[in-house]
Protein backbone atom coordinates (compact mmCIF):
# COMPACT_ATOMS: atom_id res chain seq x y z
CA UNK A 1 0.00 0.00 0.00
CA UNK A 2 2.74 2.50 0.67
CA UNK A 3 4.19 1.96 -2.99
CA UNK A 4 0.96 2.10 -4.06
CA UNK A 5 0.65 6.15 -2.24
CA UNK A 6 4.36 6.48 -3.25
CA UNK A 7 3.19 6.45 -6.49
CA UNK A 8 0.21 8.59 -6.65
CA UNK A 9 1.99 11.07 -4.72
CA UNK A 10 4.93 11.27 -7.21
CA UNK A 11 1.76 12.12 -9.88
CA UNK A 12 0.02 14.83 -7.36
CA UNK A 13 3.78 16.41 -7.36
CA UNK A 14 3.86 16.10 -11.26
CA UNK A 15 0.48 18.24 -11.37
CA UNK A 16 1.89 20.50 -8.95
CA UNK A 17 5.09 21.17 -10.65
CA UNK A 18 2.50 21.54 -14.00
CA UNK A 19 0.33 24.24 -12.40
CA UNK A 20 4.01 26.01 -10.70
CA UNK A 21 5.31 26.71 -14.17
CA UNK A 22 2.04 27.41 -16.07
CA UNK A 23 1.84 30.42 -13.57
CA UNK A 24 4.67 32.32 -14.73
CA UNK A 25 3.53 31.92 -18.55
CA UNK A 26 0.32 32.34 -17.82
CA UNK A 27 0.89 36.11 -16.22
CA UNK A 28 3.53 37.19 -19.12
CA UNK A 29 6.56 37.05 -16.25
CA UNK A 30 8.76 35.48 -18.62
CA UNK A 31 10.42 37.79 -21.05
CA UNK A 32 11.33 35.59 -25.07
CA UNK A 33 14.57 33.09 -23.65
CA UNK A 34 15.57 30.05 -25.06
CA UNK A 35 15.40 28.67 -21.09
CA UNK A 36 11.51 28.54 -19.90
CA UNK A 37 7.93 29.08 -21.90
CA UNK A 38 7.03 27.79 -25.43
CA UNK A 39 10.32 28.29 -27.14
CA UNK A 40 9.88 28.81 -31.27
CA UNK A 41 12.21 30.86 -33.55
CA UNK A 42 8.96 32.56 -34.50
CA UNK A 43 7.92 33.38 -30.33
CA UNK A 44 11.73 33.89 -29.38
CA UNK A 45 11.72 36.85 -32.43
CA UNK A 46 8.35 38.30 -31.32
CA UNK A 47 7.22 39.34 -28.08
CA UNK A 48 3.74 39.81 -28.96
CA UNK A 49 3.66 36.40 -30.21
CA UNK A 50 5.73 35.07 -27.42
CA UNK A 51 3.49 36.17 -24.94
CA UNK A 52 0.16 35.15 -26.50
CA UNK A 53 1.44 31.68 -26.80
CA UNK A 54 2.80 31.39 -23.58
CA UNK A 55 -0.42 33.31 -21.82
CA UNK A 56 -2.22 29.87 -23.66
CA UNK A 57 0.31 27.37 -23.01
CA UNK A 58 0.62 28.53 -19.27
CA UNK A 59 -3.25 28.33 -19.24
CA UNK A 60 -3.34 24.69 -20.51
CA UNK A 61 -0.45 23.33 -18.17
CA UNK A 62 -2.33 24.89 -15.24
CA UNK A 63 -5.35 22.84 -16.29
CA UNK A 64 -3.42 20.15 -17.58
CA UNK A 65 -1.88 20.10 -13.85
CA UNK A 66 -5.37 20.25 -12.16
CA UNK A 67 -6.57 17.27 -14.37
CA UNK A 68 -3.57 14.98 -13.44
CA UNK A 69 -4.07 15.64 -9.69
CA UNK A 70 -7.52 15.35 -9.97
CA UNK A 71 -6.75 11.88 -11.59
CA UNK A 72 -4.10 10.70 -8.72
CA UNK A 73 -6.41 11.79 -6.08
CA UNK A 74 -9.26 9.58 -7.68
CA UNK A 75 -6.69 6.83 -7.47
CA UNK A 76 -6.22 7.56 -3.76
CA UNK A 77 -9.83 7.76 -2.60
CA UNK A 78 -12.00 5.15 -5.47
CA UNK A 79 -10.82 1.32 -4.97
CA UNK A 80 -10.13 0.60 -8.15
CA UNK A 81 -8.30 -2.14 -7.59
CA UNK A 82 -5.49 -1.64 -10.25
CA UNK A 83 -1.80 -2.78 -8.81
CA UNK A 84 0.72 0.19 -8.87
CA UNK A 85 2.35 -0.55 -12.14
CA UNK A 86 -1.18 -0.14 -14.01
CA UNK A 87 -1.57 3.34 -12.11
CA UNK A 88 1.94 4.77 -12.93
CA UNK A 89 1.07 3.47 -16.79
CA UNK A 90 -2.04 4.90 -16.84
CA UNK A 91 -0.82 8.47 -15.27
CA UNK A 92 2.09 8.22 -17.34
CA UNK A 93 -0.48 7.68 -20.20
CA UNK A 94 -2.32 11.09 -19.39
CA UNK A 95 0.59 13.00 -18.52
CA UNK A 96 1.53 12.13 -22.39
CA UNK A 97 -1.94 13.02 -23.97
CA UNK A 98 -2.37 15.71 -22.26
CA UNK A 99 1.28 17.62 -22.95
CA UNK A 100 0.85 16.53 -26.76
CA UNK A 101 -2.91 18.46 -26.44
CA UNK A 102 -1.10 21.47 -24.94
CA UNK A 103 1.54 21.30 -27.71
CA UNK A 104 -1.05 21.13 -30.59
CA UNK A 105 -2.98 23.81 -29.12
CA UNK A 106 0.35 26.31 -29.08
CA UNK A 107 1.81 24.95 -32.14
CA UNK A 108 -1.90 25.81 -33.21
CA UNK A 109 -1.90 29.47 -31.97
CA UNK A 110 1.50 30.00 -33.52
CA UNK A 111 0.31 28.89 -36.91
CA UNK A 112 -2.92 31.69 -36.75
CA UNK A 113 -0.27 34.38 -35.52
Amino acid sequence: MEDYLFIIYIFILVGALEIIMGLPLMYSKIKPNWLYGFRTPKTVKNEEVWYKVNERTGRDFIISGIIVILIALSFMVFDFDLDIGTVAIIQAFIIIILVIIVLYRGLSLIKKL
